[in-house]
C-alpha cells in the first residue's frame, strides 16, 4: 500500500457534523407550510424516512422539502376530493386552510420515497427533473392529482432559487438565521429567527484524532460536501452571495485552513459553464477530483481550476473567463504524483461512487490511487448501501479514524462497536 502521499476527504453532515440544524429546519419548514394548509399535526419525514433517501443518494433538503410538501398536498386532496385547488401556491393554501375537514393522513414516506433516487434526469436537480416525468407511472402513482395540476410545476421548479421557491427560501432563513440570510442574499428575511445550524449542529469528531491524522508531513485533507458554501472568488455573474453553510460547520469543528469544496464552489464553475451545479456534485467525479487537488495545494480554487482543466472542460466545453484563471494560477498547480493513498469518509453511497470514479480518472492520467472508503452510519439501510459500495462501515467517524491510524501505524485496532461491517 502506498503511504507516501495520503489524502483525507471528509463529508460534513453525518460524518464530522451531526446536522441537527438541517433536520430541524427541514421539519419546521414542512410543518409550517402544512400548518398554513390547516394541518396541525406533524407531517414531516422522520429520521428513518430521511435515511431511506440518503441511502439512495438523495441528500439535499432542497429536494426533500418540495417532494414532501407535494405528498402532503396529495394526501390533503385525497381527503377533500370535491375541492378544486387554484394554480397559485398561496391561493391554494388559503383554500385548503378554509376546508371544514382537515384530518389529513401523514404521507406514506416509506412507500413514496422508494426508488426516488433512480428518477434523476441528467442535467437537472432531482425534483426539477421529476417535473419532466409527470406522465410516467412512477409519478402518477404518487401524485394522481398533482401530476395533472400546475401546482406541481410551482413546487418542482426553481428549487435552487430562493428568490422564487418560497418553501426553500423559508428553509434557508431558518438554516442561516435571518441576519446572515439578509447579508447573504441581499433581501429582507420573511421572518426573524436565529441560525438553526449554529444552534443545533454538533461536532462528531474528536479534534485530537484529526490532529494525529494530519501531524505527518505527507498527509493532507479537504472537506467535500453538498452544503452551500462561499464562492472561491467574487462571481461576476451573480447579484447575491453564496450561503456560508459549509464554513459554519467547519468553524464548529475548528478545522482551520482546510480547503472546502462545497456547493458554492461548484456553482462558481457551473455558472460559467452554463450547467447545473448538480452536474458537478457527487456522484460526479468532478467534486472529488477538485477536493484531491485542493488538498494537495491547500487551496480550493486551485483544485477547482485544475478539475475544470482536466475534466470539466473536455466534458462541457471551454469558458474564456475560467481559461484566464487557469493561466493566472497554473504555476500553483501541484504536479500530479505517480501514486496516492486516498481515504474518503462518507455517510452516503454517492460519495463513495464519486471518489471511486475520480480515482479511476486519475489512473488514466498516470496517477495510481489506493482508495480506502470509510462509511459512517448507524442506519441499516445506509449501512447496506455503503457496504455495497465496498466501504468499511463504522458507527462514528472517530472509530473509523482509529482504524486508519491503526493501519497506518501498524498497531492493533481497538474493538469496534456493533454496526461495523469489517
Amino acid at each position: 500500500m502506498n503511504e507516501e502521499l495520503s489524502i483525507y476527504l471528509f463529508d460534513l453532515d453525518g460524518v464530522l457534523i451531526q446536522p441537527g440544524g438541517y433536520r430541524r429546519a427541514l421539519r419546521d419548514t414542512i410543518n409550517d407550510w402544512a400548518g398554513r394548509m390547516g394541518i396541525t399535526h406533524d407531517v414531516a419525514p422522520n429520521e428513518e424516512d430521511i435515511a431511506l433517501l440518503e441511502a439512495q443518494g438523495v441528500t439535499s433538503e432542497w429536494d426533500m422539502i418540495p417532494f414532501s410538501l407535494a405528498l402532503t398536498i396529495e394526501s390533503w386532496w385525497n381527503s377533500h376530493p370535491e375541492i378544486m385547488l387554484p394554480e397559485d401556491l398561496n391561493q391554494a393554501i388559503s383554500v385548503m386552510s378554509q376546508a371544514h375537514h382537515n384530518e389529513v393522513p401523514r404521507p406514506r414516506y416509506n412507500w413514496a420515497f422508494m426508488e426516488l433516487g433512480k428518477q434523476r434526469v441528467s442535467g437537472y436537480p432531482l425534483v426539477e427533473g421529476l417535473g419532466l416525468k409527470r406522465e410516467e407511472e412512477w409519478m402518477k402513482e404518487r401524485f394522481p392529482r398533482l401530476s395533472q395540476h400546475p401546482l406541481l410545476d410551482t413546487l418542482f421548479s426553481s428549487t435552487r432559487d430562493i428568490l422564487r421557491h418560497l418553501p426553500n427560501r423559508d428553509f434557508q432563513v431558518r438554516v442561516l438565521g435571518s441576519e446572515i440570510f439578509e447579508s447573504t442574499y441581499q433581501m429582507a428575511a420573511p421572518f426573524m429567527t436565529h441560525s438553526y445550524l449554529a444552534t443545533w449542529d454538533r461536532p462528531l469528531v474528536e479534534k485530537g484524532l484529526l490532529t494525529e491524522v494530519f501531524k505527518r508531513g505527507n498527509s493532507w485533507g479537504a472537506v467535500i460536501t453538498a452544503r452551500p458554501s462561499r464562492s472561491p472568488l467574487p462571481s461576476p455573474n451573480r447579484l447575491v452571495g453564496y450561503s456560508p453553510e459549509a464554513e459554519i460547520a467547519v468553524g464548529l469543528i475548528e478545522l482551520d485552513g482546510i480547503p472546502v469544496v462545497g456547493h458554492g464552489a461548484l456553482t462558481y464553475i457551473a455558472e460559467h459553464l452554463e450547467i447545473h451545479a448538480e452536474q458537478l456534485l457527487k456522484p460526479s467525479p468532478f467534486q472529488a477530483l477538485a477536493a484531491i487537488m485542493a488538498a494537495l495545494s491547500g487551496d480550493a480554487l486551485i483544485g477547482l481550476l485544475w478539475a475544470y482543466q482536466v475534466y470539466a472542460k473536455p466534458s462541457w466545453g471551454t469558458n474564456s473567463y475560467l481559461d484566464l484563471l487557469v493561466d493566472k494560477y497554473r504555476s500553483r498547480f501541484p504536479q500530479l504524483p505517480s501514486g496516492l493513498t486516498v481515504h474518503v469518509f462518507e455517510d452516503s453511497p454517492i460519495g463513495i461512487q464519486a471518489s471511486r470514479r475520480s480515482t479511476q480518472f486519475l489512473g488514466k492520467l498516470g496517477c495510481w490511487v489506493d482508495l480506502h472508503a470509510w462509511g459512517i452510519s448507524r442506519q441499516p439501510a445506509k449501512i447496506q448501501a455503503l457496504v455495497e459500495q465496498g466501504a468499511q462501515v463504522f458507527p462514528d467517524v472517530n472509530q473509523a479514524l482509529e482504524a486508519v491510524l491503526a493501519r497506518r501505524n501498524h498497531r492493533k485496532r481497538a474493538p469496534v462497536e456493533e454496526g461495523d461491517s469489517t
